[in-house]
């Protein structure tokens, strides 16, 4: 099954993140730092290029936005 060796892949080469956890953490929690942000991470690079992309095509300005 093609999505069995993928998902195997991606646990693969997802880093191991050294997070104590406490006894009482929320499922959502447990769900969100044990899945979630390491697929954010994975996708990092993507998710900065589709930024960068959206904003050249919509000329928004963002350099100037922070200062005061």
């Amino acid at each position: 099954m093609v999505y069995m060796d993928r998902r195997k892949s991606i646990l693969q080469i997802r880093p191991i993140l050294n997070i104590q956890h406490k006894d009482e953490s929320s499922k959502a929690e447990k769900f969100q730092n044990d899945a979630l942000r390491p697929i954010l991470k994975l996708q990092h690079e993507l998710l900065c290029f589709i930024f960068l992309n959206e904003n050249s095509i919509k000329k928004l300005n963002f350099i100037n936005k922070h200062r005061d």
